[in-house]
């Protein structure tokens, strides 16, 4: 299925692409393997005239969102195995302008395998190619130019299940403009170069073998419920789901947070 949202950004490449990489992988100083990790991108770049042509490649471990000049394009890499990295082309003609323009990205690391992700490293990997209607070229490849910013927007810590991490995620943490060309706030350092493109666990890169996701917005149709979690006065409390999600065939997921302010065992049972 194509994304109704962003149509004309992506191309289906065929197998046995010759795309030449330039560009290298590129994280943060730190961890290579950090677990359910996300981490902010974004390198400013000039564009010498009025865009004909923008192309653009884009990859990740484990996985990416791509924005352009703050308007977001897609999501991926497709699943693979690290030998045979899947990426992802853009085709940017429409979103490119003469003068200033920003590529950014935030990459989530899960940093442990699950059913759909093999563990290596954290890495992110971009290339764009383009031409003006003068015949100018241009081009941005991810390297120690490119900007990163730890992203404490979600939290580490928020429960895994089997095919991955839910994602718990505060708005009031995300650095202001961090998608535009307007900068604001601290806490941004250069990237660090991992290695080349097909170098590394990522030993053989190649197009996208299926369509792109689907995306569409649905707007929230009620909200059933409004609480607070209290913690329990006893050493064992229980509560009724179905009282609690009357809707008929509704799905729920149970997460548990421990706190303690010192080390002690701690034994958990379940029943139903």
């Amino acid at each position: 299925h194509r994304n109704n949202n962003i149509n004309y950004i992506w191309e289906f490449v065929n197998r046995g692409s010759d795309m030449q990489w330039k560009a290298q992988w590129i994280w943060i100083q730190g961890e290579e393997r950090p677990r359910n990790f996300y981490l902010y991108f974004r390198k400013t770049f000039t564009v010498p005239g009025q865009v004909a042509t923008a192309v653009a490649y884009c990859t990740a471990d484990s996985r990416y969102m791509l924005f352009v000049n703050g308007r977001y394009l897609g999501r991926g890499p497709a699943r693979s195995v690290p030998l045979w990295q899947s990426y992802d082309r853009y085709n940017l003609t429409p979103y490119l302008k003469k003068g200033k323009n920003v590529i950014s990205a935030v990459v989530h690391h899960c940093g442990e395998g699950t059913y759909s992700y093999i563990p290596v490293r954290g890495g992110f990997l971009f290339q764009l190619e383009g031409r003006t209607m003068t015949g100018k070229t241009f081009g941005v490849r991810s390297d120690r130019s490119w900007e990163v910013r730890r992203a404490d927007t979600w939290d580490p810590r928020s429960p895994r299940m089997e095919w991955g991490f839910c994602e718990e995620y505060d708005a009031r943490r995300e650095p202001e403009g961090w998608r535009g060309l307007e900068l604001s706030g601290e806490g941004w350092e250069r990237a660090v170069v991992v290695g080349p493109a097909e170098a590394g666990p990522w030993g053989h890169l190649e197009p996208r073998g299926i369509p792109m996701p689907m995306e569409l917005f649905l707007r929230p149709r009620a909200v059933l419920a409004v609480g607070r979690c209290i913690p329990p006065e006893e050493r064992s409390f229980s509560f009724d789901l179905g009282r609690r999600f009357p809707v008929q065939d509704a799905v729920a997921y149970l997460a548990t947070y421990l706190w303690s302010k010192g080390k002690q065992e701690v034994f958990l049972s379940l029943g139903s």
